[in-house]
């Protein structure tokens, strides 16, 4: 059986757009889990974030209600929306309640 070619370019593309490892599996003809090994190579390997201490309690709150909030829309009208959308909506909310 010979080996696939799969255009790391074009996950590359849909990656950025946030479309998710099925999805761009999917578009390019391959499985996820080889999606998977291509993304994380093009990220530099497997990316492991350190736990952030809150200490401020409102901030811890408002925190806690927006990814609450952001889980509660996802699920509602969101639906098959990719997770990394919904991080960097997070993010940017994040960034607003930091000002």
């Amino acid at each position: 059986m010979a080996k696939r070619i799969i255009d790391r370019q074009r996950v590359r593309e849909l990656y950025n757009q946030g479309i998710t490892c099925t999805g761009i599996a999917k578009e390019v003809g391959c499985g996820a889990p080889a999606v998977s090994k291509i993304i994380k190579a093009i990220r530099g390997g497997a990316v492991k974030s350190a736990p952030v201490a809150i200490t401020d309690a409102r901030l811890l709150f408002l925190l806690q209600a927006l990814y609450g909030e952001v889980w509660r829309v996802k699920r509602q009208s969101w639906e098959g929306a990719p997770k990394r959308l919904l991080l960097d909506r997070l993010k940017m909310l994040v960034a607003v309640v930091r000002e």
